[in-house]
């Protein structure tokens, strides 16, 4: 706490604030942002600016909190901080603690769970008002780009309030303790009103004008993450600060001065709204104008003019109603517009009206229940931060729960089958994806179910051509070509392949005919950016893509410079072009460089783009994925069309289209042949990009390019029928996508094994906390689970479960067992059913869980099961390099030691070797 004493004449003058009563005008301008941000979320065209109203938010909340603050200096001549912060937990706290717990429940029963781990960071993030700068990170990173919104993705505004709510008090602190000087009479400081509001102004101009300098510059360099940082928006908090140090002198303003500030600061706000859009860069300058509208409007209803002038428009009863409600509307609407675009699909403009229009109720209702009376509830400084504290700590418990509860079923993963060591065959012994397509036109149309397929749909997302991980996948900034070399270095043929990261997606078919070829392949691709001669748009087309263009003249150069490759392979998406040339004239402007450099070439055409998150669908609708099949007209709406123009118009261009080993029918499928087809809404999985290999082989190999027959797999006409397992258990089978530290599984381990004697199609299946002997509710899971794991066709199924739920008793255990055992034998009547003792003859494991691990026993030896004793060395709490740092789940050591174990006994179960 900042203690300094001012002297009653000084006190009457300190900061020129009076103590006022309510500003309706104020109110008013706050239903006007809200109402701007909402209308704009809703869809509506005639606000396409409308997220400025978070703007106008910033400078209203810099003028009132920044007010609060000098009336509390000037009539107690000390601001306190614990008091300042105990303040803002009353007042944010509760009403936002609310929605993120109603959020994290909601992603649990509503959202897919793909995207459950990403939520729940986010509500994390939210909690602790960092957020901004996780969205930031997401913004930059190309990868991100094609996710859906998250359903927290507002709380970016509440962060950047609350980091300079962090700096802001205690600078005017520092301010106060600068103006006090030393009295003779009193041991007391005093503070001289002139020389705090001088250091006030100073401390307020060294926030603001270097934030705004930042924001012009890092809007035109990094737009995206511009958008979410706290420094390019301090600064318009600070104008709402500024305009609260100086009311005094503004309020002094005469009445026609106020009333034309105030229409003009309210056309200023209406005129962002209706002509910015999301191709405004933004904020940068562009923000000045609703931010100067905003403090326009405050200014002109000072000294007592907040019902004239435009502050009688602003100060009508549905306006200030609108107004007291509009934290909580802000916090309620978005969560609601995102959840009911995932259950109805693209909102249409009547459904996000009536979605917008329906917030209103919860936002009423937290605003009379929770947020006003806990607001005035009477209570100490310490003990109001106490329950902030605890309140953030709830969230961010409620956020890792999202991630540890026990999650719905996932089809399973196809494992599949390899050639036994020293087979001169290193191919699989099964064709899978466009391989399989190659030989069984029939795995291209689209079913309804499919047992087993890879990558998972929770795995597909990280399925990325390693030129990311390898960090040659340039980012926007960059500018200088750097290439990954794959397959053979110095190899007498060399391909590259050119263009942004549709171009990248291909690596993965091109490495494999690198290596089965002796080729060198070097890729040179850059995020957003193909390889075109024109300059082209970049962040929603708000700027110039400059970088694009230095990379690829860059980029050209080393291709026709003395290193050039033996053949160039150029492909990309379409983007918006400068308008000195069309995107096509671009394309061939750069191809006829390659072309008048003697440098052979090929367009690659652009992948069918489905347009939907094809992971996100799969895993939504595992018993009709035909819901997640496009229809392939619409897919082909993609970069194919123009570059078949800048062929046309260049003429003798050859031109390798793929698409009928992505997209056969008239349909797109999901997953074709066991692979999932798309990571995301227009980039192929690198599985499926591997099974390409020989087609693209196949075609390069019409143009030109020595490719050798690589040894194939088996045709299905041939291969014997792969024996069905289904692993059933808890966060030991389900590794890390259940919260586990593992990268690897034992399940996928010991199918590799089993191969080498026979096919195997591994389904696994499972949900954290004790698995399928979980009681009451959480058993519900497994009701789904083995519906869809478990077909007629099975031949074998294991369960396994450590019983480490301290809520179940032995009677409760053998129950659920029992029904799991019998549900599954009637599922599939022929299997066998293998169950895994648990930890139960460890000495450190309590004597409940003993009496649980025998119930179970009885339960699968009455449903005619094998049971298998407890094995002592499958679990180890003595060998910490097998144990995560979670201290319970295992490493990718760990799942290979349990691998080890538990191989045999299945291999018997099977009646293999």
């Amino acid at each position: 706490m900042a203690q300094l004493t001012l002297s009653r004449s000084q006190s009457k003058q300190f900061g020129g604030v009076k103590k006022s009563g309510f500003r309706p005008d104020v109110q008013g301008l706050r239903a006007l942002a809200v109402l701007l941000v909402l209308v704009y979320h809703a869809g509506a065209t005639v606000f396409p600016g409308g997220f400025v109203g978070v703007d106008v938010f910033f400078v209203i909340s810099g003028f009132l909190i920044t007010g609060i603050l000098l009336k509390e200096a000037a009539s107690s001549n000390s601001i306190s901080i614990t008091g300042f912060y105990a303040r803002r937990a009353k007042r944010i706290l509760p009403a936002s603690t609310l929605v993120l717990i109603v959020v994290a429940a909601a992603t649990f029963f509503i959202l897919p769970r793909t995207r459950w781990d990403d939520t729940a960071w986010q509500i994390m993030a939210s909690a602790f008002n960092v957020v901004n700068w996780l969205f930031a990170g997401s913004a930059v990173d190309y990868l991100n780009n094609d996710e859906a919104a998250s359903p927290v993705q507002h709380f970016w505004t509440l962060a950047v309030e609350e980091q300079f709510y962090l700096l802001w008090p205690l600078l005017l602190a520092g301010c106060l303790f600068l103006a006090g000087g030393r009295s003779r009479r009193q041991r007391r400081r005093r503070v001289d009103s002139v020389k705090f509001k001088r250091w006030a102004t100073i401390a307020v101009l060294a926030v603001t004008v270097p934030s705004l300098g930042f924001s012009a510059y890092y809007t035109a360099a990094n737009p995206g993450a511009a958008y979410f940082v706290s420094t390019t928006r301090l600064w318009e908090l600070g104008i709402g600060a500024m305009v609260a140090i100086f009311a005094p002198q503004l309020q002094r303003l005469g009445g026609n001065t106020s009333r034309l500030l105030g229409w003009g600061g309210l056309a200023a706000i209406l005129m962002a709204g209706v002509s910015y859009s999301s191709s405004t860069p933004f904020p940068g300058v562009a923000a000045c104008v609703p931010t100067l509208g905003a403090a326009a409007v405050i200014i002109a209803g000072m000294g007592g003019r907040d019902r004239l002038g435009v502050g009688r428009i602003l100060s009508v009863s549905p306006a200030t109603r609108i107004g007291d409600i509009s934290y909580s509307l802000y916090l309620w609407h978005w969560p609601m517009i995102v959840i009911g675009t995932y259950l109805l699909g693209q909102l249409q403009l009547h459904q996000g009206l009536l979605i917008v229009a329906a917030s209103f109720v919860p936002a009423y209702l937290s605003y009379r229940y929770v947020e006003t009376p806990l607001k005035d509830f009477q209570q100490s400084d310490g003990d109001a931060l106490q329950v902030g504290a605890v309140a953030i700590l709830v969230t961010a418990v409620m956020a890792v729960g999202i991630m540890v509860l026990p999650k719905p079923a996932e089809q399973g993963v196809y494992v599949p089958p390899v050639a036994s060591p020293g087979s001169a065959v290193s191919a699989p012994v099964a064709l899978v994806g466009a391989e399989l397509l190659a030989k069984d036109p029939s795995v291209g149309e689209p079913k309804d179910v499919v047992d087993a397929f890879m990558p998972s749909a929770l795995e597909a997302a990280n399925d990325n051509p390693t030129v990311y991980k390898d960090g040659c996948h340039q980012a926007v900034t960059e500018v200088e070509p750097e290439a990954c070399t794959y397959g053979k270095s110095g190899a007498d043929y060399r391909v590259a392949v050119v263009g942004d990261s549709h171009a990248a997606q291909w690596v993965p078919a091109l490495t494999r005919l690198a290596k089965e070829n002796a080729w060198q392949v070097d890729s040179y691709t850059k995020s957003s950016c193909p390889f075109v001669g024109t300059p082209i748009m970049a962040e929603g087309n708000t700027r110039v893509y400059d970088e694009c263009t230095t990379w690829n003249s860059n980029v050209t150069k080393a291709l026709t410079g003395p290193e050039r490759p033996d053949l160039v392979l150029v492909t990309g998406q379409s983007y918006q072009t400068t308008g000195e040339q069309s995107f096509a004239q671009g394309l061939e402007s750069a191809w006829t460089r390659l072309r008048e450099a003697s440098v052979p070439f090929a367009v690659l055409m652009d992948t069918p783009r489905p347009g939907i998150n094809v992971p996100e669908c799969v895993s939504t609708n595992p018993q009709s994925l035909t819901k997640c099949a496009v229809d392939r007209e619409k897919a082909m709406a993609n970069g194919s069309a123009v570059q078949r123009e800048a062929a046309g118009a260049m003429g003798k261009v050859e031109e390798v289209d793929m698409t009928d080993s992505i997209c056969p029918g008239t349909r797109c499928a999901p997953i074709v042949g066991k692979v999932l087809v798309y990571r995301d809404s227009n980039h192929l999985t690198a599985t499926y990009s591997t099974t390409l290999g020989p087609a693209l082989g196949a075609r390069l190999a019409e143009i030109g390019a020595p490719v050798v027959k690589a040894p194939t797999a088996s045709a299905p006409a041939t291969q014997t029928d792969p024996k069905l397992v289904t692993v059933v258990g808890d966060s030991y089978v389900a590794g890390s996508d259940m919260g586990g530290v593992s990268t690897t599984n034992w399940t996928s381990l010991v199918a590799q094994q089993l191969q080498v004697s026979g096919p195997i199609s591994l389904s696994r299946s499972a949900a954290g906390g004790s698995g399928y002997v979980a009681p009451g509710p959480k058993n519900i899971v497994f009701d789904e689970l083995l519906t869809t794991s478990i077909g007629p066709k099975t031949d074998l199924i294991v369960f396994f479960g450590s019983i480490n739920d301290s809520g179940a008793n032995s009677a409760q255990v053998g129950m659920a067992a029992a029904k799991a055992y019998a549900d599954a034998k009637k599922l599939a009547p022929n299997a066998k059913l293998v169950v895994f003792g648990p930890a139960w003859s460890n000495p450190k494991v309590p004597a409940k869980i003993i009496a649980n691990s025998q119930a179970l026993r009885s339960a699968a030896e009455a449903a005619g099961a094998t049971w298998i004793d407890p094995i002592a060395e499958l679990w180890f709490f003595d060998k910490p390099s097998l144990i995560g740092t979670d201290k319970t789940h295992p490493t990718d050591e760990g799942h290979a030691y349990m691998a080890k174990q538990i191989l045999p006994h299945l291999a018997a179960a099977l009646g293999k070797p």
